[in-house]
């Protein structure tokens, strides 16, 4: 088999008022679309999602034929933080073309705290939670003040899994392969490591939400595979083009 790869989508993909005109959360806005251009979805739901009037009173992001859904990405607000601190400013000039300015690591205060790698501190969620069963995320310990983020990253991870609505997770990643492989063997590749990863976390939304709904999305080759977490694998739903999505297209031209 051959190695697996994955890398993290790019800051307009993911960050909310990072692109003109996208001003709250635009991953909402394309997994709708891609939702709604879903076969297994139509099926399921009966009808398309649209989002809630208004959620002041606690409503779900989404509803489609009277059921609700929230979307949740699953990243930590360590690495959100560090990609909004050293994120370059976009902005679309009136001939279209797109500009991006010096990037924010230039400032010298920020500049210090940049590590050799060009990144910040910051923990990636999924091999945070890799390491932990159900019963260790039911006491997560306090760290040290120089481990700080993981308090926050973990408090914050568990806080999704704790969201007593139905979900659908998004983790912001593409994964790739260098060498030729099947696609029906790479995907179900995927879903094995990462649900190795995720397998307590999902445990732990069980117990807290039982009876609630939970799926599970990624990229692999420019779509969005659909997954639902069972008790010791997933069990792939659906597989739908990214390029379905007319917003997942625009932001898609704000890369660089």
């Amino acid at each position: 088999m051959p190695n697996l790869h994955y890398e993290l989508l790019p800051e307009a993909l993911i960050l909310s008022k990072y692109v003109p005109g996208f001003e709250k959360y635009p991953y909402e806005d394309y997994l709708i679309e891609l939702l709604n251009a879903s076969e297994w979805a139509k099926e399921k739901f009966g009808d398309s999602f649209t989002h809630a009037e208004s959620e002041s009173r606690g409503e779900c992001d989404a509803y489609a034929d009277g059921y609700g859904l929230d979307f949740k990405l699953l990243i930590s607000t360590s690495k959100c933080r560090s990609l909004r601190e050293l994120s370059s400013k976009i902005e679309e000039q009136p001939d279209g073309m797109v500009t991006f300015s010096v990037p924010k690591s230039k400032d010298e205060e920020l500049a210090k705290r940049v590590r050799a790698d060009g990144t910040l501190d910051s923990t990636r969620v999924h091999v945070l939670l890799r390491f932990w069963s159900l019963e260790g995320l039911r006491s997560i310990p306090e760290y040290s003040e120089n481990r700080k983020c993981i308090n926050t990253d973990i408090k914050n991870a568990l806080g999704v899994l704790e969201t007593e609505k139905n979900i659908f997770i998004f983790f912001p990643y593409e994964f790739f392969y260098k060498e030729p492989i099947e696609e029906g063997a790479a995907i179900e590749n995927i879903m094995k490591a990462v649900f190795a990863d995720l397998k307590a976390a999902f445990e732990y939304r069980r117990e807290k939400t039982d009876g609630l709904d939970t799926y599970f999305s990624f990229i692999y080759q420019d779509q969005l595979v659909i997954c639902e977490p069972e008790t010791d694998a997933f069990r792939q739903l659906d597989v739908v083009d990214v390029y379905k999505s007319q917003i997942y297209s625009e932001l898609s031209r704000f890369t660089y």
